[in-house]
Order: C-alpha cells, then sequence, then structure tokens
C-alpha cells in the first residue's frame, strides 16, 4: 500500500462543487511538509512552492497542479485529525518489522496547560496513548483522548485489540501498573 492509497481512505469532507485535486495528493502535501517543519499554513504553501518539481514528479496529480494556499487552508480546517492519524499509521505499520525481543511502551501522557477544573474531583485534561519501540523510539499506534470522557485503561484493551493478530509476536509490552489487572493478565 502506498501513501497514497493510505491517505485515499480519510473521507472527503469538502464539498463536491470546486474540488480540483484529490484530497489523498492534499493529505500528502500537508504530511510532507509537516516532516519538512511547516507550523502555519503560509509554511505549507511555502513547501508546496519550493517542492514543487518533486512533488509533480512523485504524487503525479491530475493536471499538474498542486493545491494552493487556500485549498491547504481549508482542509486544515476541516480536518478530522485522528482520521489521518489512523490512515498515517496504518500506512506506517506496513512498512515496521516488529523484531524478535524488542520492547514496545504503551503509555499515556497529559498535553500541558490542556487540565479543566484542576483541583476539582471533575477534573479533565487531554492525554495521547502511544505505543512505541523503547529503542528505535517509532510509533506504532497512538490515540488522543479527554480522561473525563475516556479511560487510559480502556483505551489500551481498544489499541492492543485494533492491532493485527500476532503483531507484537516476540516483543516485549511495557505498560503503567493501572494496567495490570488479572482481566489483563
Amino acid at each position: 500500500m502506498t501513501l497514497l492509497e493510505s491517505l485515499a481512505r480519510v473521507p472527503d469532507f469538502r464539498h463536491p462543487r470546486g474540488r480540483r485535486h484529490e484530497l489523498s495528493l492534499v493529505l500528502a502535501c500537508i504530511l510532507l511538509g509537516t516532516l519538512s517543519g511547516a507550523e502555519t499554513w503560509r509554511d505549507f504553501d511555502a513547501f508546496v512552492k519550493r517542492h514543487r518539481a518533486a512533488l509533480l514528479e512523485h504524487l503525479r496529480p491530475q493536471n499538474e497542479r498542486l493545491p494552493s494556499y487556500s485549498t491547504l487552508r481549508r482542509v486544515l480546517l476541516g480536518l478530522n485529525y485522528q482520521v489521518l492519524q489512523d490512515a498515517f499509521l496504518l500506512w506506517a505499520r506496513s512498512r515496521i518489522q516488529v523484531e524478535e525481543g524488542e520492547w514496545w511502551a504503551l503509555d499515556g501522557k497529559s498535553l500541558g496547560l490542556s487540565a479543566q477544573e484542576r483541583f476539582s474531583p471533575e477534573q479533565n485534561f487531554k492525554a495521547v496513548l502511544s505505543l512505541y519501540a523503547h529503542k528505535r523510539g517509532i510509533v506504532l499506534q497512538s490515540r488522543a483522548y479527554e480522561n473525563g470522557h475516556q479511560s487510559e485503561a480502556h483505551l489500551v484493551q481498544a489499541m492492543l485489540q485494533e492491532m493485527q493478530h500476532g503483531e507484537l509476536a516476540g516483543a516485549g509490552l511495557t505498560a503503567d501498573a493501572l494496567h495490570c489487572t488479572k482481566k489483563n493478565m
């Protein structure tokens, strides 16, 4: 599966009239721009302009056209990032071979300054749960959540069930103590 094929799984949320580019092309430009350090809409536009020849050669868009600043901005504003992440990780996981004896970690991290009702029992904060390789620093799966709506323990179970059968065979897995219950052993 190519990256463009994987990105084609992301549903196109844009109005059908006026679409000049496949959503997968726009998303590929955004991902490549992100990997090159783009952070703002103008950065993404500058990336596309700077690498125009290479993007045309490798992505082969229809009509030899690349997305403009306005298209990149509209897609970035309307995008469901969880769906994009799922498509990207599906592609990336097809290229990662879990090595025998390799150690992987499941860990949740809260995002700084995202806490609401900080000193209340109803405290809520945003966090990211990741499955990553200790030595290689590769993320195999990740999921954003809010602790007021989901628990890390339930998310770990769901994440492990999503993994393809045997995907972590031969590898060690570490997790926080809260995941060490009779049900999980």
